[in-house]
């Protein structure tokens, strides 16, 4: 359990975390102490040699074993965090830690004398210097090589199963040649523990590249202010000091060896000092994973935690989904600065009128309302008692507001579901209370609804919806079709797929069906007729397109982690047109919470396939995702579209999209552009590609080849 909690906590250290206060505090006082102590053993002087047999081999053993297992919980962190950095210091540091367990066994021979001679121990001396070039070489290089950014294509788990071995075979041939060349090797300690002009003059050396290099770690951990540069930093003070204190005596004494007592104890306490500033980091990390950044209530994972132990403890949960009808067309309007002041003044309205319940926001435009009960009181007064708390939600949302200047008032409608009749799973309150909500949305009673019977209308429709798109699936009845994408100069350079689903001679937009498709798991049977259709037509459409073009078409997480669709696509022809096409995935959390699907976008990327993330700038937009998976384009959502066009904020705000974007090296390409008023915002930005309406309607494969070539087939649009 204590290796866990250490890798838990190493796990946040490279990093540019502060310090704590505390470990501040903890590290000034450490300084001047250890410091302290280390000029008070200067004093030290000599005493009987049978005292000094016994140091140096407890000294060596202690702190080897100590260095193995730091060591192994560097390897840990490499294998996590894909860094080379950590596995140069894992090396550096097992490797000293096997130096200090052989070394107590150069001892034996001195133990089993009847008049010890020290000098005798060259082997350990030795080992001793060697251990001290490669800190200083391992330091070094490790703390250079942490510098660098995330590699996703780093096989550093491989790096940790074998380098390990190879450190102990290093190991291994290195104590065998100097057992082998201690006789004729310059003599470093002589008999009565006199150390010898070479060991001095080594020390001295030492001590200056030392000197050097831990002014170099210091300055490297402020500017980066990594917790990992820190303890490298630290941990390299402390040998330095150690250092210096050994080369300021002419021999052996056990005022040398109380030293090294304090260099294993600094560094153990070292070690323990920063791993708890890094257990702290990642506690608040934790804490800041169930919250939402606009608001600072709890997002979907806390509210569903707070359910959960509601549910756990066996206390009546009652959940009230509040809708802000209003707040989409506030946004398209006005921006998101003035949609995240309007939610953050929503939240503290919502807190203040149920303070003693959990409160967060679910999705986009709806909070969640959590009120926790024991039971036995009646049912009809419970259920009075939430209505009355859903009416003071009712007034503390409804009223005017003014942000910037524009007033605004919302439409708010809440669902209430409670496990007080009905035992109730977590997926099911949330279920019932957003069936509840929507209706209320559709008949506009009291301003909330309890689930009911009636509820179950969508469900049923639902259903239905499922059965139509099941035959549709049966029977193959989707065809792709086609919008051209233009570039800032107004020439095609290439297209978007899009599905239909054919009902007679009526072509269905995907908006109507990939909703209920995604719910019922139908989206992989679609996704897979979506890659076969794609394949059919992406070389008829690459040829009448111009040279260097290019086709964009979505992908789902589910989607993207499911092996049948990759196989198709990983096959020919697809493989074969593979440069020019760009698979579109949304960000999303269930996108930063796949590794699988993450994976699969790399394989995807390195058979030649590029990447477009879709919506950027709208609901869940994960910067730090954005930086690391580096895609060729950003599509900005038409509601930015929009607003730009219509005030000056939205355009400041579709200019920062952009500037982001292009922060990246991400091509920009604005979609959903209608009229005149869009298309002059857009082309007021440098923004490469353009689409929507009114550059072309999707169209048929056949009638896309025909735009591009007026020759060729009737215009089937939709």
């Amino acid at each position: 359990m204590v290796t866990k909690a250490f890798q838990s906590g190493v796990y946040t250290m490279h990093a540019p975390y502060k310090l704590s206060r505390g470990v501040k505090i903890a590290l000034v006082i450490g300084v001047i102490v250890y410091l302290g102590i280390n000029l008070a053993i200067l004093s030290v002087r000599d005493n009987p040699l049978p005292v000094l047999l016994w140091v140096p081999p407890t000294h060596a053993f202690v702190l080897g074993a100590l260095a193995v297992v730091v060591a192994a919980m560097l390897y840990a962190q490499a294998a996590a965090t894909r860094l080379r950095g950590y596995v140069w210091f894992a090396n550096t540091i097992f490797f000293g830690g096997l130096v200090w367990l052989v070394t107590p066994f150069t001892w034996i021979e001195i133990f089993t004398s009847s008049e010890p001679d020290i000098g005798s121990n060259q082997v350990g001396s030795y080992l001793a210097w060697i251990w001290t070039l490669s800190l200083l070489v391992g330091t070094t290089g490790a703390a250079w090589l942490l510098r660098r950014p995330y590699d996703p294509r780093a096989r550093i788990k491989d790096s940790v199963v074998w380098q390990p071995v190879a450190v102990i075979c290093v190991t291994a041939v290195v104590t065998v040649v100097i057992i082998a060349l201690a006789p004729h090797l310059p003599t470093m300690i002589q008999p009565d523990g006199q150390v010898t002009e070479l060991n001095i003059r080594l020390g001295t050396v030492w001590l200056i590249c030392a000197a050097a290099e831990a002014i170099f770690l210091i300055a490297l951990a402020l500017r980066t202010k990594m917790v990992i540069h820190y303890w490298i930093a630290g941990i390299f003070v402390i040998v330095f000091g150690h250092g210096i204190v050994g080369a300021t005596v002419d021999r052996w004494t056990l005022g040398w060896y109380y030293n090294r007592t304090m260099m294993l104890v600094s560094m153990s306490l070292l070690l323990l000092l920063f791993v708890w500033n890094a257990l702290a980091v990642q506690r608040a990390a934790s804490a800041a994973a169930i919250r939402d950044p606009p608001t600072g209530t709890l997002n979907r994972r806390g509210l569903v935690e707070a359910i959960d132990t509601a549910l756990l403890r066996g206390q009546v949960c009652t959940v009230l989904w509040v809708y802000l009808d209003g707040l989409p067309s506030f946004v398209t309007a006005n921006g998101h600065r003035l949609g995240d002041q309007l939610l953050r003044l929503t939240a503290e309205r919502l807190r203040r009128a149920a303070p003693d319940a959990a409160l967060g926001r679910i999705v986009d435009e709806s909070f969640l309302v959590v009120l926790t009960d024991e039971p036995g009181q009646d049912g009809q007064e419970h259920r009075n008692r939430c209505g009355e708390q859903a009416d003071r939600l009712l007034d503390a949302t409804e009223s005017r507001v003014s942000l910037d200047s524009v007033k605004v008032t919302l439409s708010t409608r809440i669902g209430v579901d409670s496990n007080r009749d009905k035992p109730r799973t977590t997926e099911d309150l949330l279920q019932n209370a957003e069936l509840a909500m929507r209706e209320e949305v559709q008949f506009r009673s009291l301003g909330y609804r309890w689930y009911g019977p009636t509820s179950s209308r969508s469900r049923l429709r639902t259903a239905q919806q499922r059965q139509e798109i099941e035959d549709a699936i049966r029977d193959r009845r989707f065809e792709l079709h086609y919008q051209v994408i233009h570039s800032d100069i107004r020439t095609p350079v290439g297209c978007e797929a899009l599905i239909r689903r054919i009902d007679g001679s009526t072509r269905i937009p995907a908006g109507q069906f990939i909703g209920t498709a995604e719910q019922t798991g139908q989206i992989l049977d679609i996704g897979r007729i979506t890659v076969d259709h794609l394949a059919a037509d992406a070389p008829k459409l690459l040829g009448a397109l111009p040279q260097g073009s290019f086709i964009t078409f979505n992908l789902s997480v589910s989607e993207l982690t499911d092996p049948e669709i990759q196989q198709k696509l990983t096959s020919q022809p697809l493989l074969a047109s593979s440069d020019a096409l760009v698979v579109e995935v949304t960000e999303s959390e269930q996108l930063t919470g796949s590794e699988e699907a993450l994976n699969s976008l790399r394989r995807l990327r390195e058979l030649g396939y590029r990447l477009a993330i879709d919506d950027f700038g709208t609901g869940y937009s994960n910067f730090s995702l954005l930086q690391r998976l580096k895609p060729e384009i950003v599509k900005i959502d038409r509601s930015i579209i929009v607003a730009a066009a219509r005030s000056e904020g939205g355009l400041a705000f579709l200019a920062g999209v952009v500037e982001i974007a292009r922060g990246v090296d991400c091509a920009v390409l604005a979609e959903g552009i209608e009229d005149a008023a869009e298309e002059v915002a857009v082309c007021s930005l440098p923004i490469q590609y353009l689409q929507g309406f009114r550059y072309g309607r999707p169209v048929s494969p056949e009638a896309f080849i025909k735009a591009q070539h007026p020759a060729a087939l009737p215009v089937q649009q939709s």
